[in-house]
This record gives C-alpha cells, structure tokens and sequence, in this order.
C-alpha cells in the first residue's frame, strides 16, 4: 500500500532517477571501503611495528633483571634439588616470587599482546585495501 502511494507521488512528481545514479552510489562506497581499509592497515601495521621495536628491549631488560634478582639461582634450585624444594616448598615459592620482575614481565609481555593483536587486525584488513575494482 505505501509503496503504490510513493510510485504514485513520484509519478505526479515526474522525478525520474539519472541512469548511471546507483553505479556512481555504489563506487563511492567501494572507494571510501577501500580508502578506510587503507588507512587502518597502515595504522595497524605501524602500531605493529612500533610494539615489535619496544618489546626487544624490553624483553632483554626483562632477562637483566631477572638474572640480576636470582631468579634464575631459585629456579635451578627446584631442578637440582627437589627434595629440599618439597620439605620448603611454602618459603621456597614465596622466594621465588619476589625474585620475578613482574612489572618488566608484564610490559614485556603486554608489548607482544599488542604485536600481535594488531598483526591479526592487519592480516584482516590487507584483503580490504588490495580490493581493485
């Protein structure tokens, strides 16, 4: 019923579309889709990048500090001598905690959630922007 009363009132109208309207519509948003998936490609892939040049020396600082604190001393500790590690296992895993660098370990590893997060966006968006039409 209201689309008879909308052909009816274009009728008295005399609007008549222009031939080459849709097609002109439809580029216009290939472009835009392709100018947007563009843009967040190369956002991505150089939030990427960025995260992938900080994590290497975050991860070498993360390695200095552990090694400086004994962390690895504790660790060996439970596969050398397990025994001992079992009869003190409460003193030796609260040891072993306060040795990690956890604030280090977790910017590091916080830096490669980014890495990689932003690699899959990019990875889904490399389709988008290589689109010809």
């Amino acid at each position: 019923m209201r689309e008879e009363k909308f052909r009816k009132l274009m009728a008295e109208a005399k609007y008549e579309p222009e031939e080459d309207l849709s097609g002109g519509i439809w580029l216009a948003i290939k472009v835009r889709e392709k100018r947007t998936a563009r843009r967040k490609l190369w956002l991505l892939s150089g939030l990427g990048l960025a995260s992938f040049v900080a994590a290497v020396p975050a991860i070498g600082a993360t390695l200095k500090t552990m090694s400086g604190s004994g962390f690895y001393e504790y660790l060996s500790l439970a596969f050398s001598n397990g025994q001992t590690v079992l009869s003190h296992f409460n003193e030796f895993s609260m040891s072993l905690l306060e040795s990690m660098p956890v604030v280090s370990m977790a910017f590091s590893l916080s830096l490669l959630f980014i890495f990689f997060l932003s690699a899959r966006q990019a990875g889904k968006h490399i389709e988008g922007a290589a689109l010809s039409f």
